[in-house]
């Protein structure tokens, strides 16, 4: 039968494992969020914002993005 004291000590480092793991995934999701922003920042520096033009609609002037024709 196993002694206590060894199952104390094997729990104590399940914590200490679980603990570390999820400051990992704390990390990856932190890197994640980083790179979704650099991808954003890419297609609109690649892509450009399109250009803003006035457009008249039944009602009053409005603002209309024109996107360029390709992806």
């Amino acid at each position: 039968m196993p002694d206590t004291a060894d199952l104390l000590e094997e729990i104590a480092a399940l914590k200490a494992m679980l603990i570390a793991a999820d400051a990992r995934d704390q990390r990856k999701d932190e890197r994640i969020a980083r790179l979704e922003k650099l991808v954003a920042a890419f297609k609109q520096a690649a892509l450009g914002g399109g250009r803003r033009r006035a457009i008249w609609t039944s009602s009053n002037w409005r603002w209309k993005i024109w996107k360029r024709p390709w992806p």
